[in-house]
């Protein structure tokens, strides 16, 4: 038994010794960071040149399309970092259920107020979508918004693709997935 507690003490020991201190790597961003800075800049300005040739446009329309996408983008991301915050909450209340069966369980209450707060941002999703269509038509018509929100998504699956390869989580990427037997 004795062994047991040194060799688990002397392991931890290890782990905490090679982890960075608290905040210590956070000091200041390093490469990686402004890297990924860059590469993103990258490419939004290619995705912005292949949006204009694609689709035609004009300086003018361009510039318009991506002032206006832009507008949009903040609170797309808040909806996004909302819709994350919610998932955790939910696996846990999940988590919790599943590792102590016996103990605190998530009330009704509490089950409906998560499933109310997934309608709540999905019908905030929608509105946003409306919005932003609503915003792109005014620049561009029909056809060149639904190619422009094609061409958006397949560059979207695209960057999910190299960051997750083979889907992410073990599985196939969405929508690649075999067809139940």
């Amino acid at each position: 038994m004795n062994a047991n507690r040194w060799i688990l003490g002397v392991t931890a020991l290890a782990l905490f010794a090679s982890a960075p201190a608290h905040g210590q790597e956070r000091s200041r961003p390093g490469p990686e960071v402004e890297d990924r800075e860059v590469i993103r800049q990258r490419i939004r300005e290619r995705f912005a040149a292949r949006v204009q040739e694609e689709l035609d446009l004009t300086d003018e329309e361009a510039r318009e399309l991506r002032e206006t996408v832009e507008r949009f983008d903040e609170r797309r991301r808040e909806l996004m970092r909302a819709e994350a915050a919610a998932r955790i909450r939910r696996r846990s209340a999940v988590a919790l259920e599943r590792v102590d069966p016996e103990g605190e369980a998530i009330s009704d209450e509490g089950a409906r107020s998560s499933l109310d707060a997934m309608v709540d941002l999905r019908e905030r999703e929608v509105a946003l979508l409306g919005e932003e269509i609503d915003a792109l038509l005014e620049v561009v018509p029909p056809s060149k918004v639904l190619r422009f929100f094609h061409m958006r998504q397949r560059l979207v699956e695209r960057v999910r693709r190299t960051r997750h390869p083979g889907g992410g989580r073990g599985g196939p990427p969405r929508g690649e997935r075999p067809p139940p037997r």
